[in-house]
């Protein structure tokens, strides 16, 4: 996941034709940020620096609207901060450029919070240009700076998944008695849970209610792991193979909201006028 962060000068709402005598400059940040090399840091800085009237606004305008610049941001933000360094108020509004709606916490910590849970996600790569950035010392950018800090997690070894297959697939179970499934199960954490630990668990659990080795082996060869989907495949078997009155209930609260906080009942007297539950 690659992230960067480029300061610049006052917006405009203009979008040049041509920018004549800044074509090298214009190709250097771009490629800067098209860049897809492997780095240690969380975020990157590409300073766009100058005296005043220069036309650095203007050359970070044109850049931010350049298709391939573009495709290659999953979200993209445009902050004037100008020389009233505000933490809470520079934050509030990274944080409604990129969401597009306002924010009303007064709290820093709340929307650093909610700052930072909006560009986690898998494969998101963001660029936020601020503008107008003026010099605020040490402490100014380590204050705006931790929302951006995503941390980057990697992949689990296939030994790490196996405890982890084992742990949920064999239950209490002595591996001992089931040496084919031993054998089966180390093959399915290899081939098919690409070092995912929420992967990993869903398919021990499926497997955890099968005994039969056929059952195992149908799993490992089974082809949705070809697919091409947005879900991950061993969640859409495991609900593929709920029973049809749980997949009811599944979709059922999949209607409600993300991080919607509901009381019991907005839940359970509806599921009960459905008939999913007593």
């Amino acid at each position: 996941m690659s992230t960067n962060v480029c300061p610049r000068s006052r917006s405009t709402c203009l979008k040049e034709l041509h920018i004549h005598g800044k074509d090298e400059g214009i190709k250097k940040i771009i490629e800067l940020l098209l860049e897809d090399a492997p780095t240690t840091k969380k975020f990157d800085v590409i300073p766009i620096v100058g005296m005043d009237v220069i036309g650095k606004t203007t050359l970070a305008h044109h850049i931010y609207n350049y298709d391939q610049v573009e495709k290659n941001f999953n979200l993209k933000a445009w902050v004037c901060v100008s020389n009233d360094f505000d933490v809470l108020r520079i934050t509030k509004l990274i944080l409604k450029s990129f969401t597009h709606c306002s924010c009303n916490s007064g709290n820093l910590n709340d929307v650093q919070v909610q700052l930072k849970y909006t560009l986690q996600g898998k494969k998101k790569k963001f660029l936020l240009v601020l503008d107008d950035m003026w010099d605020y010392g040490y402490d100014g950018w380590n204050l705006l700076q931790p929302p951006l800090e995503l941390e980057h997690l990697e992949i689990l070894s296939d030994n790490s998944c196996w405890l982890i297959f084992y742990q949920h697939a064999f239950d209490n179970r002595d591996i001992m008695e089931y040496p084919e499934l031993k054998s089966i199960g180390k093959k399915i954490v290899v081939n098919t849970c690409g070092g995912l630990p929420l992967a990993t668990k869903a398919l021990g659990n499926l497997l955890c209610r099968k005994q039969e080795e056929h059952e195992w082996k149908e799993t490992l060869n089974n082809n949705i792991w070809n697919e091409e989907s947005d879900i991950l495949p061993a969640l859409k078997l495991g609900y593929l193979h709920l029973p049809s009155h749980l997949k009811r209930c599944f979709c059922y609260c999949a209607i409600i909201p993300k991080d919607y906080k509901f009381k019991e009942e907005e839940l359970v007297l509806p599921s009960m006028a459905e008939g999913l539950i007593e």
